[in-house]
């Protein structure tokens, strides 16, 4: 996700469940929606950095992450370089 300098982002709970929602009913993950956005959920609600870390290694291990080119495409680009700012946990000064 690109980002202007020294900028905060923003996104509501409901933007971002309406983001993952669009995204996976277009992909071949579609018919595995629940259990694969309680797994991107897990990782938004870690209220701590070693909680995010647990979520995201569950995340990785799954079957879902391992068989699906397009949940490691789609978290890689969208998720992975502004996680810290969708946490739960994140606090905004």
């Amino acid at each position: 996700m690109n980002m202007i300098a020294e900028s905060e982002l923003y996104l509501c709970d409901f933007h971002r469940i309406q983001m993952w929602n669009r995204w996976i009913m277009g992909s071949p993950l579609r018919r595995h929606k629940e259990e694969v956005i309680a797994l991107l959920r897990r990782c938004a609600e870690a209220e701590d950095l070693d909680a995010l870390r647990e979520a995201e290694e569950e995340l990785f291990q799954s079957s879902y992450w391992k068989d699906y080119a397009c949940l490691r495409k789609y978290y890689t680009n969208h998720w992975k370089d502004c996680k810290e700012v969708f946490m739960k946990g994140h606090v905004y000064f």
